[in-house]
């Protein structure tokens, strides 16, 4: 399995894994990142239509979701890449900028090769 760590250096601190998944539950790939980069990241996904939060931002906002420790299944990752395509890195606070890229480049394999996402926050 490929493993990215974008957290070593914060531990003690909460921390988020992606990990991408076959359909036989095999891992394939996984990022490990400090939830300051992840935070970074979310904070500048816009509400969608009608001011409404969809995705992991919806989990994120209203404190839902995959933040109880268990992995959790990304539902729509057409969405979450689309998100995060659309985020400007230049808004960043903090340097996230090699974390966001990963992140894109994990998901858009993801969803090629028909593999399903997991995220959890520990």
């Amino acid at each position: 399995m490929n493993s990215i760590d974008y957290y070593t250096g914060f531990e003690g601190e909460p921390e988020v894994r992606f990990t991408r998944r076959s359909l036989d539950g095999e891992s394939q790939s996984q990022i490990r990142l400090w939830v300051g980069y992840y935070d970074d990241m979310i904070e500048q996904i816009p509400p969608g239509k009608n001011g409404s939060w969809k995705g992991i931002t919806k989990d994120y906002h209203l404190l839902e979701g995959w933040r109880d420790s268990t992995d959790r299944q990304c539902a729509d990752t057409q969405l979450l890449l689309a998100q995060l395509q659309a985020i400007d890195p230049a808004k960043f606070r903090l340097e996230s900028s090699k974390v966001h890229a990963e992140l894109i480049s994990m998901v858009s394999d993801c969803i090629k090769a028909g593999d399903n996402l997991f995220i959890m926050q520990d």
